[in-house]
């Protein structure tokens, strides 16, 4: 039986306790079966809910748990750092994106 899906894209906020970094990625959210599958398309991390919202949860807890341990493998030698882009209006002005 083939999957059917429900494309959808949504930006979620995630905050990092350690480094108290807030940040938005995209995510594509579809259905295989009886689940949920959410993926961020920047790393390719997905989770899955029986609803969409658990999804989105799960997959928000695992991205925390991606950067803090990207965080904790980064030499001390080495400087981490903020860069700030743009991307709301391309977001907010597609048709595939949900909020």
């Amino acid at each position: 039986m083939a999957s059917q899906y429900l494309f959808s894209q949504t930006i979620i906020s995630i905050k990092f306790e350690r480094t108290y970094m807030n940040m938005k990625t995209i995510i594509k959210v579809h259905r295989e079966g009886r689940y949920f599958v959410a993926v961020d398309l920047l790393t390719n991390v997905a989770d899955q809910g029986l609803s969409e919202e658990e999804a989105m949860q799960n997959l928000k807890k695992g991205l925390e748990e991606h950067y803090e341990l990207l965080i904790e493998l980064t030499p001390r030698d080495h400087k981490l750092t903020y860069l700030d882009i743009e991307v709301d209006n391309l977001v907010k002005n597609s048709s595939a994106v949900s909020s």
